[in-house]
């Protein structure tokens, strides 16, 4: 799946783009920073971020308010498991509002 795309015309430069979206910082050195609540919705197959990431970062974290964990889904719950993080988005939504 990821094979193919990788040897489009370009696609050094597409994915070069991509790692460096954040200029060269991880996601908890940025959300270190954040004084806004952050609800995180994990796949506990996630094969490029572990689940136990995760809890290290809810339990490190102060911006992190909720950590759900969706158990049969990888690295993109809302794509695998759409009947499962759509309530769950639908919750964080109304609890903000």
């Amino acid at each position: 799946m990821l094979q193919k795309p990788a040897q489009r015309q370009n696609a050094s430069e597409a994915f070069r783009g991509f790692i460096n979206l954040f200029d060269d910082h991880l996601a908890p050195e940025l959300m270190n920073n954040l004084k806004v609540p952050v609800d995180l919705i994990w796949g506990a197959a996630d094969p490029w971020e572990p689940l136990q990431e995760a809890r290290r970062w809810a339990a490190l974290l102060p911006c992190i308010r909720s950590l759900s964990v969706i158990d049969d889904a990888g690295h993109c719950p809302h794509d695998e498991a759409p009947e499962e993080v759509n309530p769950l988005l639908l919750r964080i939504i109304q609890q903000a509002a």
